[in-house]
């Protein structure tokens, strides 16, 4: 498996919101993205975020553009989450968003 075909994960967790993003790197300078939410009120269990993370990263994934980075796993992640608080990707729940 090449790397740029390999899904990862990153689970990010507040007092509002869980949330787990499966991410595919699709190019040098790209990388493609799904996320599950989980409110403040349900248990929060990695298995299903990352079956419903991987499923939107398959039908209707976003992408951030990382050039001017050096695309370390940080910055990745941090691109995503501003990404997933700015964009309106009909899933995103009201609290999640600045």
């Amino acid at each position: 498996m090449n790397f740029d075909e390999r899904i990862c994960f990153f689970y990010h967790r507040t007092n509002k919101y869980n949330v787990t993003v499966a991410y595919q790197r699709d190019s040098r300078n790209s990388v493609t993205y799904g996320a599950a939410f989980c409110g403040p009120g349900d248990q929060f269990v990695k298995r299903f975020g990352r079956e419903i993370a991987s499923g939107r990263l398959s039908t209707v994934a976003c992408a951030v553009d990382m050039s001017g980075t050096d695309g370390k796993r940080w910055e990745v992640h941090e691109a995503i989450l501003e990404s997933l608080n700015s964009e309106v990707l009909g899933y995103t729940p009201e609290n999640f968003k600045i």
